[in-house]
């Protein structure tokens, strides 16, 4: 694929082409060591700059953001490596996690002490990538199976905690250990559990969907200790919360599948 023009070493007029260029179209690869016109130097590359900007800035490329689709290269760049005194911040001192977020940064032309701007941008997190845990030892998984031979093959949420503390495991691990367990033995029957009063659906209010919401494009995947924080705010359970997460980001995906890829502007 070809990538836009930009600015050449001696002069920063072209480099406003590549403005709303969709960051979905770079390459998995790409390092700011690829921008086009970049010179290798000591400690990191040396790459044209937007618009607006000095013409050069020393960029080190071994850890770059993510590139989210919903945001142009030119704000991913802005926020990463503009900065008063260049060189001071590498790319892998950003955080793009949590409340890091947002970093507002002002640039000032060559040695004036006057802004030319500020740039604070926020992408949601979205990603689904999680850290992988080691499996639940040979002590974890007995204490497992003794429930399910002895008590139940789908514990409740409050069955669940008590095994979560005896385990050290977390509860919705076990919710899924239980449920992998039940859609492998043949002899579960669902209807046996009919016996146990069914839990009555749970239901939140536009105010707590809203807040949510808000939360999620703050931090699309939640740990088990912020999950269970935002249950408590919200007055409903932890696997509720873990549910609802799962449920949006998967109609996210679906919609962004739906919507096609991005398409270069011209």
């Amino acid at each position: 694929m070809s990538f836009p023009p930009y600015s050449s070493h001696d002069d920063n007029s072209g480099a406003g082409h590549f403005l709303g260029f969709p960051a979905s179209q770079i390459p998995p690869e790409f390092p700011f060591g690829g921008w086009p016109g970049s010179q290798e130097v000591q400690g990191g590359y040396l790459a044209p700059a937007p618009t607006g900007f000095p013409s050069h800035q020393v960029v080190q490329p071994a850890r770059h953001p993510v590139l989210l689709a919903e945001h142009t290269v030119a704000e991913v760049y802005d926020r990463t490596i503009a900065e008063h005194q260049w060189g001071t911040r590498s790319l892998h001192d950003v955080t793009y996690g949590g409340v890091s977020r947002g970093i507002g940064l002002d640039i000032n032309q060559g040695s004036s002490s006057s802004a030319v701007g500020s740039t604070a941008v926020t992408p949601p997190n979205t990603s689904t990538s999680r850290t992988r845990r080691p499996p639940a030892n040979h002590a974890q998984t007995e204490v497992l199976w003794e429930f399910y031979r002895t008590r139940s093959k789908k514990p409740t949420h409050e069955e669940r905690l008590v095994l979560a503390s005896e385990t050290g495991l977390d509860p919705e691990r076990i919710n899924r250990w239980f449920r992998w367990q039940r859609g492998k033995d043949p002899s579960y029957d669902p209807q046996k559990e009919t016996e146990r009063p069914r839990k009555e659906r749970t239901r939140i209010s536009h105010d707590q969907k809203v807040f949510l919401t808000d939360y999620m494009s703050r931090n699309g995947v939640p740990d088990a200790p912020q999950r269970a924080k935002l249950a408590e705010m919200l007055h409903v359970d932890s696997e509720y919360v873990y549910n609802w997460f799962e449920t949006r980001r998967s109609s996210i995906r679906k919609q962004a599948k739906e919507a096609g890829p991005c398409t270069r502007p011209q």
